[in-house]
């Protein structure tokens, strides 16, 4: 299941057995570099749990975690974005993007898509080369880049209500929470998501596979990962 609490500041996601186990391997090393790298924008976690039916054997086990959500609960979110940096079945169908909320893929992006002052885009790349080579060192592929755009309009909403979302000292969440477009008319909630998949023998057999008949699969070694992610965010992200 997947579950948004009600005030919307939180998600409750189950995982399986494997990636709780995984999650527990990493965490003295993830909670090392939360703590270190306290503008990272690796997903937050405040706990992992499990539930155990009574009518089920003991190590039938159902396990869930708590992350903060990337967005902020009070801003709409007019577009998003998962994106990966990999082509193949990233792209949305023209059925899926009249639907509401429909969340776009690489495929459905173009080149500098997000528009930031040169020294923002500098500063936030750089935070993206550190949280995936955090991410390398850890044999972690396959996660994605959140990216919400919430559509200023000064004529319908009051943006002074949203200053004590502003956090000045951190450069990615001091404009209402994220960061403000070059012109101002746009606000970006970026996150990385998803990081509980290792390059174990099992995506290595997957990664034979799919080369064969895939251009840029997304099942790849993380360091490979790593640069083709770090690559394709610096073609979305303009500095101006």
């Amino acid at each position: 299941f997947f579950y948004l609490t009600l005030d919307r500041r939180f998600y409750i996601k189950t995982i399986s057995t494997d990636e709780a186990n995984f999650f527990l391997h990493i965490l003295p090393g993830y909670h090392q570099y939360m703590v270190q790298m306290k503008y990272t924008l690796i997903s937050k976690f405040f706990g992992l749990f499990s539930l155990r039916s009574s009518s089920k054997p003991p190590n039938d086990k159902t396990y869930f975690v708590i992350m903060e959500n990337v967005f902020q609960p009070s801003v709409a979110i007019h577009e998003c974005f998962d994106l990966k940096g990999s082509k193949a079945g990233r792209f949305t169908t023209p059925a899926q993007r009249a639907k509401e909320n429909v969340v776009l893929k690489d495929l459905d992006i173009g080149t500098g898509r997000f528009r930031l002052p040169q020294d923002k885009k500098l500063s936030l790349m750089r935070q993206i080369a550190h949280d995936t080579s955090f991410l390398e060192a850890y044999r972690i592929m396959d996660h994605s880049m959140l990216v919400g755009v919430h559509v200023v309009d000064n004529s319908s909403f009051d943006y002074a209500s949203l200053e004590v979302l502003s956090k000045l000292s951190d450069p990615f969440r001091s404009s209402f929470g994220g960061m403000i477009s070059k012109m101002g008319d746009e606000i970006y909630y970026f996150g990385i998501i998803d990081i509980f998949t290792s390059f174990g023998w099992k995506k290595y057999i997957e990664t034979s596979i799919k080369v064969l008949y895939e251009d840029s699969p997304s099942a790849v070694n993380p360091e490979l990962y790593k640069k083709r992610f770090d690559q394709f965010m610096e073609q979305c992200i303009s500095g101006e």
